[in-house]
């Protein structure tokens, strides 16, 4: 389980997740979430992933590594 913390409500947001290979392998639509959204990724191996955070037009990046 991923428990992504935000620093504000966030509405209409989307969560991508590819492995190191660049397939997508999670995708996760945020309606609305205020203080943490919890993301099940219990179905992934263990490995290096990478987060795309996706709200409005601003798109981040951020590294996932599952042991």
């Amino acid at each position: 389980v991923f428990i992504l913390e935000l620093a504000s409500t966030i509405e209409n947001a989307e969560i991508q997740i590819f492995n190191m290979l660049g397939q997508k392998v999670h995708l996760e639509k945020i309606t609305q979430a205020t203080i943490s959204k919890t993301i099940n990724l219990e179905n992934l191996s263990k490995g290096t992933y990478l987060i795309k955070f996706i709200e409005n037009s601003k798109v981040s990046y951020n590294k996932l590594v599952i042991e």
